[in-house]
């Protein structure tokens, strides 16, 4: 059964730096996408944030930055509410994660970008998250942008699939968007992966046109597949 097509056409804040090719290499007249960390912050963050949800329901955080590895970011959470709870990290363009956080210690690895995010944990069921502010350095993480640089800054949401109906793949997302887009592709058009190289559970493609990226997919892994979250393009691709 083929998915109906959500169009959503909405006006991006274009950033000024280009995008790098999904093999790593920067295709000509553009910057990578995140510059390096300087070398001082870089020797001084943790590459593990330790967060702390307190026995009176608050968040606090004992590491204000926190270097992202090639497999995303780690983070240690220590919950003393003395009872099971949740978590929420949120960045700022309205995405996030969120999960358990079991009474004690617990790790977990996010796939957020490099940048401001917000992270709190729930002091009880229902109840709004006491949000305290995390800085994500790219460090040596390698990440690729995901984000799309539209010229004109319009983009569209599509839920419908990159093949359509198809929403489970079980070959390496790279070939298979190169396959599925190819009578859309030009000249000089460069697929590749995005994100971070090395997650786990995570995979990202995206499509970089004249230095920028016009189009971004999603992946998740389930079982012995990836299965298709979303994925977004500029008008016209």
């Amino acid at each position: 059964m083929r998915f109906a097509v959500i169009l959503c056409v909405c006006v991006l804040a274009l950033t000024g730096c280009g995008a790098a090719a999904g093999d790593g290499s920067t295709p000509e007249g553009t910057t990578p996408d995140v510059s390096p960390t300087p070398a001082s912050s870089r020797e001084q963050a943790p590459q593990t944030a330790r967060v702390v949800c307190e026995r009176d329901g608050g968040t606090r955080l004992l590491t204000p930055e926190v270097r992202a590895r090639p497999d995303g970011v780690h983070f240690e959470i220590s919950n003393r509410l003395g009872k099971d709870t949740g978590y929420a990290v949120e960045t700022p363009d309205g995405g996030g994660m969120g999960g358990n956080a079991p009474k004690g210690e617990s790790r977990r690895v996010g796939v957020f970008p490099p940048g401001k995010v917000r992270i709190g944990c729930y002091p009880s069921r229902n109840a709004d998250l006491d949000y305290t502010k995390l800085t994500v350095l790219a460090g040596d993480s390698g990440y690729k942008s995901v984000e799309l640089e539209c010229p004109g800054g319009r983009a569209i949401t599509r839920m419908d699939g990159v093949a359509g109906d198809v929403a489970k793949i079980d070959e390496d997302p790279v070939a298979f968007v190169r396959h599925e887009l190819s009578g859309r592709l030009e000249e000089g058009d460069v697929v590749g992966a995005a994100g971070y190289p090395e997650s786990r559970d995570e995979r990202a493609v995206r499509v970089i046109r004249d230095g920028r990226v016009i189009f971004t997919v999603s992946y998740h892994r389930e079982g012995g597949g990836w299965l298709e979250e979303s994925f977004f393009s500029c008008e016209g691709f």
